[in-house]
């Protein structure tokens, strides 16, 4: 269920009549789109003239993609979003190929960490006094159920430039960018989704041990 969820949702049609399942990651620009093909290890490039249509589970996308103008001064109002794009540093450039990077199956960390976490707990209530007395049995446990939530969403991010960034300098100031603009991200999802989820769970067993508590109430009184 959770890898279809994370990897079965987007459809990517190309004008040539192909199509590709997947999971649509990013525009680069305004001149290509890159795709995460189900079934392959590392996302591809398609020139976005080749797209005739992504269909995503926030709706369908079609050429020539249209999104708010970066620029909101009228003097620039004239210009296509290609050439507003150029007007921005390479750091802007970076930061903003970032904010357009798909992060949705991030929304799921939450869940996939109290999986995890409490497959621990019931691991070391399983084994009882051998798993206590286990200083690394504790420590590796409790570590991997907080870092294996993290290895599974955390893909590796090929970079793609746009034809615009040329010099070695100018890779490196946006590898930079993007990579801490894509971090900072990837730990507001982190943060957000555990609170949501730990918000949920102490609703549900507050209200189960409500219920409990009534249903042993009402045996007794009976």
């Amino acid at each position: 269920m959770l890898t279809g969820l994370l990897f079965g949702q987007d459809v990517l049609h190309l004008k040539s009549g192909e199509s590709y399942n997947g999971t649509f990651i990013r525009r680069l620009g305004f001149s290509s789109v890159v795709f995460q093909v189900e079934g392959e290890n590392d996302s591809t490039k398609f020139p976005m003239k080749d797209v005739a249509m992504i269909k995503t589970s926030d709706g369908d996308l079609t050429y020539p993609f249209d999104v708010p103008k970066i620029a909101n001064d009228a003097k620039n109002n004239s210009l296509t979003l290609e050439e507003e794009y150029q007007k921005l540093s390479t750091k802007e450039k970076a930061i903003y190929d970032a904010n357009l990077y798909n992060l949705k199956h991030w929304v799921l960390y939450g869940p996939t960490l109290l999986v995890s976490t409490s497959i621990f707990v019931g691991y070391v209530f399983w084994k009882g006094s051998e798993a206590l007395e286990s200083p690394i049995t504790l420590g590796g446990g409790l570590a991997a159920s907080l870092s294996i939530p993290y290895l599974v969403f955390n893909r590796e991010e090929n970079f793609y430039f746009h034809k615009s960034i040329m010099t070695d300098s100018e890779k490196e100031i946006y590898m930079q960018a993007y990579s801490k603009r894509l971090k900072g991200r990837k730990i507001n999802y982190i943060v957000g989704s555990t609170i949501v989820t730990g918000v949920i769970l102490v609703y549900i067993v507050k209200n189960f041990s409500l219920d409990f508590r009534m249903r042993v109430h009402d045996v007794r009184f009976e």
